[in-house]
């Protein structure tokens, strides 16, 4: 039987299936089937930048620790980011693979400090969901880009923690960001965020809310920057974004993730479906004579120049004829 450990942000993983944050991952019975079903790891619902703010003025004590009952009870459970806390230290206790907690952050505002909270509460990892946005004409691409790297390296330098961050598919260079991430010493990558999709009702000509869930068209861009992007960067990647079927995941594992992020899938077919996407991973690992995930991870039959080149390729004619 072939064997899925795999090593992601320094933590042993029992499998490359990662769930990703979501209301899937806010419940803990729901992570401790995820983890029954054959999750390596799991993310959690992410806690806002918002919900942080005003957070600074608890006092942290000997007695009263982040995630604790009288850290709780001294912030009043109403407070999200106590009550997050808790729920970090109540799934840790309760589940045997990596709890990975989720920061969801629309500026570069200093909330390091929480982070350092997650590790205390007993979060094996945290995973930063980076969500800028130039607003207006006068913000530049490349202030964009300095501002997160000057981040992650602040981060970096001050917490003694593994850190993924999560990104959007949006930058003007992405080798160029990705490779300054892993210069501020970002260990992961995830690939790629997807963003609140905005709507418009024609009939009551009000907003709304686009589509919630991934469509399977979205894979091949997770695919062509996984591709590209592992033989280029030093930070790990966890592929998520478009991933629907057990072949994706095995696709995705080829052009050389470390990790793969389900999510999507599991709200349309249900938990028990990352059993199915595990099993077949196995069998496909067992019909090919593969031991271990790392024996054909980035591993597809040509050349590293014939791989780029496949990746980098954006129309439909072939150039050399």
């Amino acid at each position: 039987m072939a064997s899925l450990k795999t090593k992601y942000l320094g933590l042993e993983l029992k499998s490359p299936l990662i769930v990703s944050s979501s209301t899937l991952t806010g419940k803990v019975d729901a992570i401790k089937k995820l983890a029954e079903y054959g999750a390596g790891a799991v993310v959690l619902k992410s806690l806002f930048e918002e919900d942080i703010r005003g957070t600074e003025d608890i006092a942290v004590t000997e007695e009263i620790q982040p995630g604790t009952d009288l850290w709780v009870q001294n912030v009043g459970m109403e407070k999200k980011p106590a009550s997050y806390l808790a729920f970090i230290g109540e799934v840790t206790r309760q589940v045997d693979i990596p709890v990975i907690a989720s920061i969801n952050c629309h500026s570069l505002e200093d909330w390091g400090d929480y982070v350092r909270y997650m590790k205390e509460a007993g979060a094996s990892a945290v995973e930063i969901n980076l969500a800028p946005m130039a607003e207006d004409v006068s913000f530049r691409s490349q202030d964009l880009e300095k501002q997160a790297v000057k981040l992650a390296s602040r981060l970096m330098k001050e917490l003694s923690l593994p850190l993924a961050f999560k990104i959007g598919s949006n930058y003007t260079s992405l080798p160029h960001f990705t490779a300054e991430l892993g210069h501020a010493g970002v260990e992961g990558l995830v690939l790629f965020n997807r963003f609140w999709q905005p709507d418009i009702n024609i009939e009551k000509m009000t907003f709304s809310t686009g589509i919630p869930f991934s469509a399977e068209s979205e894979l091949a861009e997770t695919l062509r920057w996984t591709g590209l992007l592992s033989s280029m960067i030093k930070p790990q990647i966890s592929a998520s974004r478009g991933v629907h079927t057990p072949e994706d995941v095995i696709k995705l594992l080829l052009a050389g993730a470390t990790t793969v992020q389900v999510c999507s899938v599991l709200y349309q077919k249900g938990l028990t479906y990352l059993q199915e996407m595990r099993e077949t991973l196995e069998n496909w690992m067992d019909a090919k004579g593969f031991a271990t995930v790392d024996e054909f991870r980035g591993r597809v039959k040509t050349s590293l120049q014939q791989r780029r080149e496949f990746y980098r390729q954006l129309q439909y004619t072939n150039p050399k004829g």
